[in-house]
């Protein structure tokens, strides 16, 4: 029986061909900036199997940052793929997962989907993980809220529909809120006709838009974007004092080249403040702070109905306190389904 030796070749080289891989990270503290000396870091090694129950191995490495909180590391990965963590660090919150890619030149080798593996992975950059100091946790109100209605927005509720935050419920004809501290206002649908696959492909469909405004109720309460480092686990520790915007948009889109795109991004974190009081003298006496973890994102979009919105956030329920670095422990919603983007964080 002749075998195809593209085919071997091709499989041979997604599953067995395992090229070095020189990587390096540096830690530091996420509020000082200084490196962190002495810290055991993982980096786990990645190669693809198409074979076998596991489709992914990791060869793991452990090492200590030096006096310049750097590590350097040397494996084989058939994917060029390297992920980094950094694990009880005494006083620090745990690292997320951090990924390093390797290609050859400018190229950037990201999965299993290749024909070439260069005799050594190429990385321009290493990782950079930023740990947090545990301060003072707290317990706080935690909180997911995915709604998927059975039909668009715009059927059920004319394309509103109103948040309690403190009470961690929608507002009617959803639910049992009683206070809308947010409203999620959907727009229109943009239809911008038909978008195909590319030139001479056969495959073609109906393309467009959708937004949704983002809307914080009442005056001096809003939303504000803070940066944060993708590595870092507690992301907001205190609200900020200002920069709250009343609005913040969400989208999702097909273009004409059928590619999707959105607004979604897991790094993306938002502090927030409602119920604002303001005495005589124009001095804030009353709000309430929190935060998301993550861009709120639609349910559906672009050819779809609009039929929800999914979000996550934290909220502390004791007025003009700002602190928003979660004990973990403590869930101030009974009962509350708490899920974040990558596990339970602080």
């Amino acid at each position: 029986m002749k075998v195809n030796a593209f085919f071997v070749f091709t499989v041979l080289a997604m599953t067995g061909i395992a090229q070095e891989m020189e990587v390096c990270a540096r830690i530091i503290d996420a509020d000082s900036r200084q490196p962190l000396t002495n810290v055991t870091v993982k980096a786990s090694y990645c190669n693809v199997r198409i074979t076998g129950s596991d489709g992914l191995n990791f060869s793991d490495q452990h090492a200590k940052t030096d006096d310049g909180g750097e590590v350097r590391f040397k494996g084989e990965s058939n994917n060029g793929e390297v992920v980094f963590s950094v694990h009880g660090c005494d006083e620090y919150y745990d690292s997320r997962w951090v990924t390093i890619r390797g290609g050859k030149g400018s190229d950037t080798m990201q999965s299993m989907s290749r024909f070439f593996v260069p005799k050594k992975w190429v990385v321009k950059d290493g990782a950079l993980i930023a740990l947090r100091k545990v301060g003072n946790p707290i317990p706080l109100g935690v909180k997911w809220c995915d709604l998927n209605l059975t039909d668009d927005m715009t059927n059920v509720c004319q394309g509103v529909l109103g948040f309690d935050l403190m009470e961690g419920e929608w507002l009617p004809p959803v639910g049992k809120g009683k206070f809308a501290d947010i409203e999620f206002i959907r727009k229109a649908h943009e239809d911008w006709g038909v978008g195909t696959l590319g030139q001479g492909s056969r495959v073609s469909k109906r393309i467009g838009r959708d937004e949704m405004v983002v809307r914080f109720v009442g005056s001096d309460n809003g939303i504000a974007a803070c940066e944060v480092d993708p590595s870092e686990t507690l992301r907001i520790r205190i609200a900020p004092i200002d920069g709250y915007k009343p609005e913040h948009v969400i989208w999702r889109e097909c273009d004409k080249s059928l590619e999707k795109k959105s607004s979604d991004d897991e790094n993306r974190c938002f502090a927030f403040r409602i119920r604002t009081k303001r005495n005589d003298k124009g001095e804030i006496v009353r709000a309430y702070f929190g935060k998301f973890y993550g861009n709120p994102k639609l349910n559906g979009g672009g050819l779809y109905p609009v039929r929800g919105v999914e979000f996550f956030y934290y909220l502390n329920p004791t007025s003009l306190d700002r602190n928003l670095e979660w004990d973990r422990k403590h869930n101030l919603f009974k009962n509350a389904k708490a899920k974040s983007i990558s596990g339970l964080l602080p």
